[in-house]
């Protein structure tokens, strides 16, 4: 009895998953991830391939591979610091999955299915891997131009930050970027790019777009901030910011800022750019550790953010550590882009 490879994958979806699963737990980066994080695009792979082998039965013509999902799941990976061998790994597994369960089955494929879901899981790892391999060249060069400004001597915070929005805004082509700094339960404006912003701008921790950030410490999308009640001020509104991305500047578990990036013409960043964003933000909460305990501190004015006394201790790990919290607090994506603690104290002035 031959077997219709669509719909053994859909029917045996779940089997197929869970095995998999099972091996990928043996990479110390899996272990943690919670079952909806591990999964990530995988469904979705399943279910565009049992598309393809559909319609090649039928004879029609094969929707295109499923590029948006290897990409995604790429991209995912790289985030959770994922190496380029592992997520390679995750498909051979993938594959020895499906084929061993396949084996189990009394009946057998009909001729050349068994090649084109091969065919078909050997274009979605090239994907995935063109777009892992292409993505972290490009972060890597925004991460070495921020560093170009980061090292150099005299750097201050207020040189990093503008930097680092001049950076974004030539690699993800945003429309606006803001950098807001807390001092103790209000977030301060220190650069921007894009927005009229007046001098001082402020908002409440709790109170805003940027306000609701630092409470929760989780990423934000608005898909039409000029038109959402959560927005305050007008600067937003009168630019007529679409999307609007925002993010929480974490050293461990004590928010130190917030950075937001938005769109005029666009109501959803891409994958890839959220992203680098992460990634170029989790680079300048770098310096920020750095800055907050920097060796002119006694110098700083009173208008300074100033690391609290029980962050104090935290920031000194950090700078002991080489940079990085000494409990994994930088996310191992920046890890595995490449991203590094500033050679020489960046100052706050």
């Amino acid at each position: 009895m031959d077997i219709r490879l669509s719909e053994f994958l859909r029917a045996h979806r779940e089997q197929i998953l869970d095995r998999w699963e099972r091996d990928v737990r043996a990479l110390p980066k899996a272990r943690p991830l919670e079952r909806l994080l591990l999964r990530d695009h995988l469904p979705e792979l399943l279910e565009r391939i049992a598309r393809l082998c559909e319609e090649r039965a039928s004879g029609n013509e094969p929707p295109p591979t499923p590029r948006k999902a290897a990409e995604i799941h790429a991209f995912t990976r790289l985030d959770q610091g994922f190496d380029l061998d592992e997520v390679a790994l995750e498909y051979s597994l993938l594959r020895k999955r499906i084929l061993q369960l396949l084996d189990e089955q009394p009946g057998r494929p009909a001729p050349g299915e068994v090649v084109f879901l091969n065919e078909c899981l050997d274009r979605a790892l090239a994907l995935a891997l063109q777009a892992y391999a292409r993505f972290q060249q490009r972060t890597l060069t925004a991460l070495d131009r921020i560093s170009e400004v980061a090292f150099q001597g005299g750097a201050t915070v207020q040189t990093v930050l503008d930097g680092f929005i001049g950076v974004l805004v030539s690699a993800a082509a945003v429309d606006s970027v803001t950098v807001l700094l807390r001092h103790g339960n209000v977030l301060r404006m220190r650069a921007v790019v894009g927005l009229e912003m007046p001098s001082g701008a402020s908002v409440e921790v709790g109170e805003g777009f940027a306000g609701k950030i630092a409470t929760t410490r989780k990423p934000m999308l608005l898909r039409c901030a000029s038109e959402d009640p959560l927005v305050q001020g007008e600067y937003l509104r009168k630019a007529g910011i679409r999307a609007l991305y925002g993010l929480p500047l974490s050293i461990g578990d004590e928010v130190v800022g917030v950075a937001h990036m938005g769109s005029k013409t666009a109501y959803d960043f891409s994958d890839e750019d959220k992203l680098l964003f992460r990634a170029m933000a989790s680079r300048i909460t770098t310096v920020l550790a750095h800055a907050l305990l920097g060796p002119r501190q006694g110098d700083r004015q009173e208008h300074e953010p100033r690391a609290p006394k029980h962050l104090e201790n935290r920031l000194g790990a950090v700078r002991a550590a080489g940079g990085k919290p000494a409990d994994g607090g930088e996310p191992d994506g920046g890890r595995a882009l490449g991203a590094t603690p500033p050679a020489h104290p960046v100052e706050d002035g």
